[in-house]
């Protein structure tokens, strides 16, 4: 059998801490980090998490907001860092930082739908083209007997 494996806190004396130090008023990190605004269809509204840390791995804070708008300002308020999944199931960015690459495109009021959008139909077969019609002098106009 082997012998059990000392843990951090016996070789240092006291325990060891990972990742980010996080100090309990979120106020101490604003500016830094990235905000992640996701919509959630079964509610109809935003689910806001605020992350800090590398990479962008310890919540700070989050929060529901009713429509996307909402969400963006909760965000900027917080970092200049946001990206929002629409629902449209597309991510865009939504801060105020130059966007990143690999975005959808760029947030603005217009884009913030919060319902789905059925896409046209498009017909399968082009249209029939319309009838030929003949003009007035070819038709018989002689009267029935």
């Amino acid at each position: 059998m082997h012998p059990a494996h000392p843990r951090i806190s016996d070789l240092t004396g006291r325990q060891r801490r990972f990742g980010t130090r996080r100090s309990k008023d979120p106020a101490a990190w604003v500016g830094q980090g990235t905000a992640w605004l996701v919509y959630d269809a079964a509610r109809d509204c935003y689910h806001c998490y605020w992350l800090v840390g590398r990479p962008n791995e310890h919540p700070i804070e989050r929060s529901t907001e009713p429509s996307a708008a909402d969400a963006v300002v909760w965000a900027r308020a917080r970092t200049p860092r946001a990206r929002i999944r629409l629902a449209d199931h597309r991510t865009y960015w939504a801060g105020t930082d130059p966007t990143p690459p690999g975005f959808a495109g760029t947030w603005t009021q217009d884009s913030g739908s919060t319902t789905l959008r059925p896409r046209p139909v498009v017909p399968a077969t082009r249209p029939r083209p319309a009838l030929a019609t003949r003009p007035d002098s070819e038709i018989d106009q002689t009267p029935a007997a």
